[in-house]
């Protein structure tokens, strides 16, 4: 069983990738850290955003349209949740995550 702890090592190391990637197009690209966890019986459900928004809570730092990564708490596969889907019951998540829509997602 994966615990918070290593979920959010998880994502962080895939917003450290992402960051690369994006800074090798962009020059000028934000670093990103995780804002938030949310534990659900299937997964962790980690929020994240700039690190700059963290630190200052300028909104002008905030990003938008960017979905969270859903850890599955048993493989440890991490997946980036539809960034149009705001829902984050349990029900949106458990039906996610057991129709096996979460293989599509990352």
């Amino acid at each position: 069983m994966i615990d918070r702890e290593i979920a959010v090592q998880i994502v962080e190391e895939q917003l450290a990738r992402d960051y690369e990637a994006d800074r090798a197009l962009r020059p000028e690209s934000m670093l990103l850290a995780v804002a938030g966890v949310k534990e659900h019986e299937l997964v962790w459900i980690v929020s994240w955003t700039s690190e700059e928004y963290l630190r200052t809570r300028n909104p002008d730092f905030m990003l938008a349209g960017n979905g969270p990564y859903l850890v599955d708490r048993l493989e440890s596969a991490v997946r980036d949740l539809l960034s149009g889907l705001r829902s984050l019951d349990g029900v949106t998540v458990g039906h996610l995550h057991r129709s096996g829509v979460r293989d599509s997602l990352g």
